[in-house]
């Protein structure tokens, strides 16, 4: 899978950069063609990855920030999601 050749390629501490939303597609239910598929799947591995820190830069398209932990180092993953209601207002 395209996350696991990143992120050997990318030295300790190297970030892998993703486009995460891709044009809005991805949290579009009816999108189901192959790129927008990939990179919905690409994004889940990445939540799930225990060799990378994730972050999302709310810019643009939303910017993935995926940073490779040396190895043994421990973490927390932390689920804070920003929601916004139909009014635009942060929950």
């Amino acid at each position: 899978m395209f996350v696991d050749a990143a992120v050997e390629l990318v030295r300790d501490g190297g970030l892998v950069v993703d486009d995460t939303l891709f044009f809005g597609r991805v949290v579009d239910p009816t999108a189901r063609d192959a790129d927008t598929v990939a990179v919905r799947e690409f994004n889940a591995s990445l939540l799930t990855d225990p060799r990378v820190d994730i972050s999302m830069l709310p810019a643009a398209d939303g910017i993935t920030l995926a940073r490779r932990r040396p190895p043994g180092v421990g973490h927390r993953r932390t689920t804070g999601l920003i929601r916004r209601s139909s009014s635009g207002r942060t929950r």
